[in-house]
């Protein structure tokens, strides 16, 4: 698809949500803007999301989400190669903490303090590359146009999200940016394989009404499955693309812009008191406190793991039971992508061989058996991907 048509553009469903048509679900209306297939990489090792030949476009900030990291940021890396200056921002949302409407709380004190731990992490590892995180507790359709206007940025990079309140907020700061002449900019980056490179159209699949299985998903994107006879499908699995590399060093913040980076809050100051503050630290120890939320920390725990090929499926308890579930947590707030982990695993199984991988015929009995880590690992994520574009279609 190209990018230039998948551009972020106000729908009109209702919600103000900034999609496209919704008489038919397209491309564009899944994913509002999708980076080039092909982005070059710029000098610093990162891509920029309309390629790296984008002129600069002054300052921008760059959104964190459920991002939290620098390797395989693709809003990161567009905005360091496009713009002038970058500034990175993180805003806690009032609406994603306290009591729902139904009484249940939106979000428990322990991911907060996760969440917390992951900030102070990207913090550290953007200081450490000549840049610096600006944490604010606001709404984002008004905290973000405030900075973007006291920095003179006329863009905001983020990925996009896909849940219903999600896009909401987008909308929200879409709306907010346009009234003060700036532009937001979404790109896709949150799934293992990139839409872009199935060989069918992701509309025509998750249509308004009719969602597939996720037996179908994996079916036309080759990860799995089995045809009529009870045999397996030999449709090709669509390619993992290569995570991006994280920039050695970011642009700063403008000069003279005077913003403060501001401290991360406390859980008390996000709305936390009494039993939920002590549910959050009597879940510290099942969290692992005291250990780094950080992209290389559930690398580490993954190159702990004995892959174990060849000693049957009981070898692979510790994947399956153990790294897949504890990941989960790194992958819920971004501190890792799907594409990183499931490289850096691969390349810890060709460890195991050699730096060969497996041998065909011997990765076919594994997956037969239940008995090959990778296959495990890519069935979990595509699991993960299904449940992202079934929800960014609904």
């Amino acid at each position: 698809m190209d990018a230039e048509a998948a551009r972020l553009v106000g729908g009109s469903d209702g919600r103000g949500a900034a999609v496209g048509d919704r008489s038919g679900v397209s491309d564009v209306r899944v994913f509002p803007r999708l980076p080039p297939r092909a982005a070059s990489p710029t000098a610093d090792g990162g891509a920029a999301g309309r390629g790296a030949s984008a002129p600069a476009c002054g300052p921008a900030l760059v959104w964190f989400r459920n991002d939290l990291r620098l390797e395989d940021h693709a809003a990161l890396s567009a905005a360091n190669a496009a713009a002038t200056a970058v500034v990175p921002v993180f805003c806690f949302d009032p609406r994603e903490h306290g009591q729902g409407t139904a009484g249940c709380e939106r979000s428990g004190p322990a991911r907060a303090a996760f969440v917390c731990g992951a900030l102070r992490d990207l913090r550290m590892a953007l200081r450490a590359r000549g840049s610096d995180l600006i944490v604010r507790v606001g709404l984002p359709e008004e905290v973000l146009p405030q900075l973007a206007a006291s920095v003179g940025a006329a863009h905001v990079y983020c990925h996009g999200e896909a849940t219903d309140a999600e896009r909401r907020a987008e909308a929200a700061v879409a709306a907010a940016l346009q009234r003060r002449g700036a532009a937001l900019e979404v790109l896709w980056g949150g799934t293992l394989l990139h839409p872009e490179d199935f060989p069918f159209k992701l509309g025509a699949l998750f249509r308004a009404g009719a969602t597939p299985s996720f037996a179908e998903f994996r079916e036309r994107v080759g990860g799995g499955g089995r045809d009529g006879r009870g045999g397996r499908k030999a449709a090709r699995l669509v390619a993992v693309r290569a995570p991006l590399e994280a920039p050695q060093f970011f642009k700063g913040f403008p000069a003279g812009c005077g913003i403060t980076p501001g401290e991360l809050p406390t859980l008390q100051q996000l709305g936390f008191i009494g039993e939920g503050l002590v549910a959050a630290a009597g879940a510290a120890p099942a969290m692992g406190a005291g250990l780094s939320s950080s992209e290389q920390r559930v690398l580490e725990r993954m190159r702990g793991f004995d892959t174990g090929h060849g000693r049957g499926p009981a070898a692979h308890e510790p994947l399956t039971q153990a790294f897949v579930t504890k990941a989960w947590p790194w992958l819920a707030v971004g501190c890792v992508s799907p594409r990183t982990l499931y490289h850096a695993f691969a390349n810890h199984e060709r460890s195991q061989h050699n730096g060969a991988r497996p041998g065909p015929e011997r990765r076919r009995k594994h997956a037969q058996e239940g008995d090959c880590g990778a296959s495990w690992l890519m069935f979990e994520l595509l699991w993960r991907d299904f449940f992202r574009f079934a929800l960014a279609a609904a």
